[in-house]
């Protein structure tokens, strides 16, 4: 048995999106997915991405979703937007048990 814990940030400058822009933050996701994940991860993603079988959270300048699958002990997406500086940070990570 085995453990695995990944946590992935990025920062997007002159982010002009809005917190609840909900469909341009997993498209975010994805393309960060693409490029870190296996195919078979990917494929899992879509298909919770397709269903909506994640919990969303949205607060002032936060949003985090949740996805539930039984794969992974934990997989989120976390992005939070600075306004004023009009800085995105997102943060993706899974974990596997």
């Amino acid at each position: 048995m085995y453990s695995f814990w990944s946590i992935r940030k990025w920062t997007l400058k002159n982010n002009s999106h809005d917190i609840d822009e909900i469909d341009y933050w997993i498209e975010k996701l994805i393309w960060i997915s693409e490029r870190i994940m296996s195919d078979d991860d990917n494929e899992i993603l879509n298909d919770l991405i397709k269903e909506k079988n994640y919990k969303k959270v949205l607060s002032n300048n936060k949003l985090t979703l949740d996805f539930q699958n039984h794969n992974y002990v934990e997989w989120y997406l976390v992005v939070e937007i600075d306004k004023d500086s009009k800085v995105a940070t997102l943060e993706t990570s899974h974990y596997i048990n």
